[in-house]
């Protein structure tokens, strides 16, 4: 048997193919080092670049509408190498959220930052109901150029916030005396013109069965500043009392000295309504009545989408909302409240204050609503 010997056929290639090939070896050896060069360079800097030693000047604070010109707290933290540039944004959430939800109080590129208490109010009530007290937590996001962010240790902080509280001048308001508050008219409740425009309104709880009372435009009786009721639906001098007809209960009061009319509506219910409540029914979501802090309140489950409150299942009272010195407000001209991230949230609203009305959207940190 004979074997079948392959012997390879040697070629030379040209002198201008073996430059084209020494090329693109020295291109390809060139590439990865290059590359590798780069990887040690990025390894290097994020070691570095890294923010450390956060601190916050203060481990609780109560703002106040009085001081809200003045400083809240104090910011200062360590990061990088001296010459080292990067932005810093502090990052806030509720405590226990593990800044699932997030908001930036502000971004620098100096490594402290001081917050008044104005602008730090305006962004807890985002966190924190207006007027009470909650435990959040700060950090700082810092970017490095291109590179991916370094976050800070988090820092605990116990806030209590405000609702900013409109003074308004004598001749925007109306007092409501009568015999469910023993016709004082120093104590009695209110209803304001807040854009001085002659049309008042406020919302009065009338503890009694049948209530009577007069319209005063004064902070004790005058005769020529107090109002009395002439039929139809009037107000004016020489006529009678007040009266109410629908029992005891929170109304809707209204009165224009522009026409000289007045009207009132019994409060049975304020529910919710809108694309982002989860749960629909035939009837909205109910809130209920907290007599010691004056407010509506409901915990529920909301989806992406939007809402307003109104009373009475119907659209012929309902709100929406603003923004007014910073604060979330409702109105009832106001857009609807935007829903972006479906949860479990508590809404709230206090109408007793004429003029001053306010309200609270705050997603909880757990579908029970307990932090």
């Amino acid at each position: 048997m004979k074997l079948l010997l392959i012997t390879p056929v040697k070629r030379n290639l040209p002198p201008v193919g073996k430059f084209i090939l020494i090329c693109m070896v020295s291109l390809f050896l060139f590439a990865c080092q290059k590359e590798v060069v780069n990887s040690e360079t990025i390894i290097a800097a994020s070691a570095t670049n890294s923010v450390k030693n956060f601190q916050v000047s203060e481990s609780g604070v109560k703002l106040l509408q009085g001081n809200e010109n003045m400083s809240a707290i104090y910011l200062r933290w360590e990061a990088g190498t001296p010459n080292t540039y990067a932005t810093f944004t502090i990052e806030a959430a509720l405590s226990g959220a593990n800044f699932s939800d997030i908001i930036e109080l502000g971004t620098t590129d100096q490594k402290n930052i001081t917050l008044s208490v104005k602008d730090f109010n305006h962004q807890m009530c985002r966190l924190i109901p207006t007027g009470a007290t909650g435990t959040i937590e700060l950090r700082i996001k810092a970017v490095f150029g291109k590179e991916v962010p370094a976050y800070s240790n988090a820092v605990a902080l116990r806030v209590t916030t405000y609702q900013h509280f409109t003074e308004y001048n004598k001749t925007q308001i109306m007092y409501i005396p009568g015999n469910f508050q023993n016709w004082d008219v120093a104590s009695a409740p209110k209803i304001i013109t807040t854009e001085n425009n002659g049309e008042y309104e406020g919302y009065v709880n009338f503890t009694n069965t049948y209530a009577q009372f007069l319209l005063v435009k004064s902070e004790k009786w005058d005769p020529v500043k107090t109002y009395t009721y002439i039929g139809a639906g009037k107000f004016g001098f020489g006529g009678s009392v007040f009266s109410i007809f629908g029992g005891a209960g929170i109304y809707l009061m209204k009165a224009s000295t522009n026409t000289n009319t007045w009207n009132y509506t019994k409060i049975n219910t304020w529910g919710i309504n809108g694309t982002a409540v989860a749960a629909k029914g035939t009837t909205d979501p109910e809130m209920s009545y907290d007599a010691v802090t004056k407010t509506w309140n409901i915990q529920l489950d909301l989806v992406k989408g939007d809402f307003r409150i109104r009373a009475n299942n119907t659209n012929a009272i309902s709100y929406g909302n603003t923004v007014k010195d910073g604060c979330l407000v409702p109105d009832s001209k106001g857009e609807n409240f935007i829903i972006e991230k479906p949860g479990h949230y508590n809404i709230t609203i206090n109408l007793s204050l004429a003029g001053n009305y306010t309200c609270n959207v705050i997603k909880n940190v757990s579908p029970t609503g307990t932090n």
